[in-house]
């Protein structure tokens, strides 16, 4: 940039702000590859996903003081500042039902040959071909299809493989197959094209299925576009019926969660100084001694909480079939945070007192162990809910859905690990907020989401199979 400034030419910035892909607009570039887009469009701008001002905003506008330009009131760029996000803690999730045996999908569709996603008049989420097997396969029997854009091979709805468009058109098929069994294809539209040609974006099968090079008839197709309707029944399950012991995979979990008061919230929150280092919320609590030992904190290692979290199948066996898998009815999902250690996070912040930071001083602290430098902030109530992020490591792939809102897609491959969650779909305390996930895969042991104060990237989580080479 310098150097442009220099040469006096016109430039820009590609982004200058960042932003999220939310729901499924999250598209793909060319033709020849799949090249996907993440759900975060950060870009790491100047001005970030959440519209916080970054060290590099400030590198820029120190640059442009540098050569005489006005760069705006400091007062303007004060109320701009980073602004706190919400540590709402750990939140447990609860299987549904499991997606191919919902009452979300279309009516049947029976067609001698498959056809796409828009021959449905579908345009987003998942499209499920059946075939029912006649013909006594051969050991081994292998299936040849193109799809777009990926696929998960079910044999009477238990996983076996997964296909990828223009990387995996084919897959051997188990000697366990017999005539009669249902072998369905769960094609996921990963994505609309941004630009180049428009002539060859049908999603769904995009060509006739094989077995052992004959080819196969006789299909029936449901769609699964998980509208916000299809969330909201999905949910209303979850109050009526009974929660569901056994379960396979594609399956939907759901749970609720109140955000704590705005009271025991302020306790917890010290702004930084955007030109100062980085500071979690969460950090504030790590620094008392109120914490009962053993709590687990988001600075955790990544990789480490996400193999702790991970099936023993799934880190044992890469390119296992994912069996239906027997959970224990667990109880009602509720934050981590709880009321009881709210109260003791307030306790110890009241028997702190804050002096104003002098030379010597900055590393003063109380018995309590809080730094009487770091500076607190009184959050309003039209502060509240404050942005967040959901931190799926651990998980598969799937979508997450909260109150309604379609936060876009997650993948245990990265280098997004967490989701964005804007405060304005927060439902303020008391009221209760619900997380909807399907999940594709598999899920941690324990089925927890967790929400962070700042976005993971770069970290690639525990694999089952290793889709792009």
């Amino acid at each position: 940039m310098r150097g442009l400034i220099q040469t006096n030419v016109s430039f820009n910035c590609y982004m200058i702000q960042g932003g999220t892909n939310f729901g499924y607009s999250s598209g793909s570039g060319s033709s020849d590859t799949l090249k996907l887009s993440l759900t975060s469009y950060d870009y790491d701008a100047p001005i970030n996903e959440a519209g916080d001002l970054t060290e590099k905003y400030f590198a820029i506008r120190e640059l442009l003081e540098e050569y005489g330009m006005r760069v705006g009131d400091e007062k303007e760029i004060e109320a701009l500042k980073t602004k706190p996000k919400g540590d709402y803690g750990i939140v447990e999730m609860e299987p549904v039902v499991s997606l191919l045996q919902s009452s979300i999908g279309s009516e049947p569709v029976e067609t001698v040959y498959p056809l796409t996603m828009e021959s449905f008049n579908q345009s987003y989420g998942f499209i499920a071909y059946t075939h029912t097997v006649t013909d006594p396969p051969k050991d081994p029997s292998v299936l040849q299809v193109n799809i777009r854009d990926r696929a998960l091979v079910l044999l009477d709805n238990v996983e076996i493989s997964v296909l990828a468009y223009t990387v995996i058109n084919e897959t051997p098929l188990p000697p366990t197959m017999k005539s009669g069994m249902n072998l369905t294809l769960l094609v996921e539209n990963q994505g609309r094209r941004n630009f180049q040609l428009l002539s060859d974006v049908t999603k769904g099968i995009i060509s006739n299925a094989t077995l052992d090079g004959k080819i196969l008839e006789n299909w029936s197709t449901v769609s699964y576009p998980l509208t916000p309707e299809d969330i909201k029944k999905i949910e209303e399950m979850a109050t009526i019926d009974s929660l569901i012991d056994t379960y396979e995979f594609p399956v939907f979990l759901t749970a609720s969660f109140t955000l704590p008061p705005p009271a025991q919230m302020n306790n917890e929150v010290r702004k930084e100084d955007m030109r100062g280092s980085e500071t979690k919320m969460s950090e504030v609590v790590t620094e008392t001694n109120a914490i009962p030992a053993g709590e687990q904190k988001l600075e955790q290692t990544v990789v480490e909480t996400s193999k702790s979290r991970m099936p023993e199948e799934v880190k044992d066996s890469e390119n296992k079939p994912q069996d239906a898998i027997q959970v224990e009815n667990q109880t009602p999902a509720v934050p981590v945070n709880s009321v009881q250690m709210q109260e003791e996070v307030t306790e110890a912040a009241d028997l702190t007192t804050t002096v104003a930071p002098t030379a010597g001083n900055d590393a003063e602290t109380t018995s309590m162990g809080v730094s009487q430098a770091r500076r607190k902030r009184e959050i309003k109530s039209d502060d509240f809910p404050l942005d967040s992020y959901l931190d799926m490591t651990g998980w598969g792939k799937g979508l997450v859905f909260i109150n309604g809102h379609n936060l876009g897609r997650y993948w245990h491959i990265g280098p997004q690990m967490t989701l964005f969650v804007p405060g304005v779909w927060l439902l303020p305390y008391p009221q209760k907020n619900r997380i909807t996930i399907l999940e594709l895969h598999y899920a941690p042991h324990d089925k927890t989401v967790r929400f962070s104060t700042q976005p993971i990237f770069n970290i690639t989580g525990p694999t089952v199979r290793q889709i792009y080479k």
